[in-house]
Parts: C-alpha cells; sequence; structure tokens
C-alpha cells in the first residue's frame, strides 16, 4: 500500500482511501505539528531526519510535493523514502495497515 505516482494498470490495484490519505495528510503538516524545524528550499522542504535511531547534525531529510499533491520525503542520511504512511510508522512503531486504519478512524 504505496501512494508513490503509478501506471494507470497499477493504481487500480491499491485501496483508494490509501491514495486519498497520501493526498490529505501532508508530510509537511504532520512534521510542523511534531514541533520539526522546516526549511523551505524551492518547492521542497528538509530538516534533520526525525526518524528514530538517526541523529543529524545537517539537514538531510527532503520532502516534495508531486503533482496530484501527494509529499513524498528522502533521508539521505538514513536512506529512508516513503509517504506519509511510511513516516507514520517508522516515527510512531507502528505497521502500515495499523497506521492506515488509526487514520481512517479518526476521519469517520
Amino acid at each position: 500500500s504505496d501512494c508513490r505516482p503509478l501506471r494507470d494498470d497499477k493504481m487500480k490495484n491499491i485501496d483508494p482511501q490509501i491514495i486519498e490519505l497520501c493526498r490529505k495528510v501532508k508530510i509537511t503538516t504532520y512534521l510542523y505539528n511534531r514541533g520539526i524545524q522546516l526549511i523551505k528550499r524551492g518547492n521542497r522542504y528538509s530538516c534533520k531526519c526525525p526518524l528514530p535511531n538517526h541523529s543529524d547534525h545537517d539537514p538531510s531529510f527532503y520532502i516534495r510535493e508531486l503533482s496530484d499533491g501527494t509529499e513524498l520525503f528522502k533521508c539521505f542520511g538514513c536512506g529512508t523514502s516513503g509517504n506519509i504512511i511510511t513516516l507514520i510508522s517508522a516515527i510512531e512503531n507502528e505497521k502500515k495497515n495499523v497506521v492506515v486504519k488509526k487514520s481512517r478512524l479518526k476521519r469517520a
């Protein structure tokens, strides 16, 4: 369950609610609400990596927004990348399906 941009034939296999979740819940908003200082550089944001077991001295974590509104991240320090579900899963130490289920409950 990933919301990276895919060809239409691949998108039909992904739960539409997951795609919608990735478009509506922004990585930038999630990090800002956790007190992470974001630095805007053009159409991207950067910050120190918020992931557990990675202590940055300089920003190595980058966020970009795709044309469909989905935000993706990549940390060039620890190599982790993904979408909002991947990020919440890593930070809160939850399985991805639990993150999706909790998000659905909050929206109901």
